[in-house]
């Protein structure tokens, strides 16, 4: 959700950058640049901040992105479990609230200019 042209997020990078209310376009940049030294993941977390609930996203040595959702609701938790099959897409958890929820298959590309 964009609340004046920004998205209602927090994005935190390794190197230890705030990033607050970012547009879609400047989100979608951040997450293109990881995988540089001291520039390999991104933890973004909503504005309110809700405690121990937030996305992260990593990438491997061989240019694929980890993306995990993090919480302490299982409730919430099965939401999001269950979310990805509407894309076609499969996920795993073991119903922890501390655990990482695995989405597959995912692979990030750059998007085609054309």
């Amino acid at each position: 959700m964009e609340i004046d042209g920004g998205l209602a997020v927090k994005v935190l990078t390794e190197s230890g950058r705030t990033h607050a209310r970012v547009s879609a376009g400047e989100l979608r940049e951040l997450v293109e640049r990881i995988g540089g030294a001291g520039d390999r993941f991104l933890v973004v977390r909503r504005i309110p901040d809700r405690p121990r609930v937030f996305i992260q996203t990593a990438r491997d040595e061989d240019g694929a992105y980890d993306v995990q959702h993090r919480t302490t609701t299982t409730a919430v938790g099965h939401e999001v479990v269950a979310a990805p099959a509407s894309a076609g897409l499969s996920a795993q958890w073991d119903g922890d609230p501390g655990k990482a929820i695995d989405v597959t298959p995912l692979e990030w590309r750059k998007r085609l200019v054309g």
